[in-house]
């Protein structure tokens, strides 16, 4: 079974979410779709895979380091009416350097993490000035996901409450576990799997369809001997049947 690392995000306003995702539906999922794919899900978040520490920056840099976020393949992030405290050092508020950083790595492989965004759309009486304060930061932040702000790239789901929620993430998680070539595989066996289905169709290419220098790169990505680089996506469009065969080939 090949792990899928899931790290969580939001402010502290969605712990029944938070909750609801690591206890209830990845263990559900672990039962069926991934566990037919040969994958486990495993979940991180802050507050019950992180430990106490010292940090050159601060409490969130030790919160980044031992989440992994950069090297996970899924981040979830979701806001209410929350946006959360400045870390220190800086003025970006936690779940939003989390986004921050691992899109910053998805911009580098255009494969990890996989973003799923999703915002709660419940109504709410703000209390005090400063609840009013943070939901007006989570409005303005969620408009930098239109034309010309800087996560104009990804897109984002809405959630009216906590039934709403369960439903869509599922969903999600299912189509993105189900999908062509699941980028949780390891590069060997992407390898393998286009192998098989070519050689499986052109026997007679053995020796020289795979035998002139193809390799995996961390930018998801096939390199030839040549230099030149093919994404994935690009070499096998449509095939979805390539994750149901068996690794024929062993490039190890």
């Amino acid at each position: 079974m090949e792990a899928v690392r899931l790290v969580i995000a939001s402010p502290s306003d969605l712990r029944p979410e938070r909750d609801l995702l690591a206890e209830t539906i990845i263990p559900d999922l672990n039962k069926t779709v991934a566990r037919a794919k040969g994958l486990v899900l495993e979940d991180y978040r802050w507050e019950t895979d992180t430990t106490p520490g010292f940090h050159p920056q601060g409490w969130q840099g030790n919160i980044d380091q031992q989440l992994r976020i950069t090297d996970a393949h899924f981040l979830i992030v979701m806001f209410w009416k929350r946006f959360g405290s400045p870390i220190q050092g800086g003025s970006e508020a936690g779940t939003e350097h989390e986004l921050r950083i691992a899109f910053e790595a998805w911009l580098q492989s255009r494969t990890f993490p996989r973003i799923l965004v999703y915002f709660k759309e419940e109504p709410f009486y703000a209390a005090s000035v400063e609840e009013a304060e943070q939901f007006a930061r989570v409005r303005r932040f969620r408009d930098q996901f239109r034309e010309g702000g800087p996560y104009e790239l990804g897109s984002y789901a809405t959630f009216s409450d906590k039934l709403d929620f369960e439903r869509k993430i599922r969903l999600h998680l299912t189509r993105s576990l189900s999908g062509l070539l699941w980028p949780a595989t390891s590069p060997a066996n992407q390898l393998k799997r286009i192998a098989s289905y070519h050689l499986a169709r052109h026997p007679k290419e053995r020796n020289k369809a795979f035998g002139w220098g193809l390799k995996y790169t961390v930018g998801g990505t096939i390199r030839h001997l040549d230099g030149r680089e093919v994404p994935f996506d690009e070499l096998v469009p449509g095939l979805s049947y390539l994750d149901e065969m068996e690794p024929e080939i062993d490039f190890d």
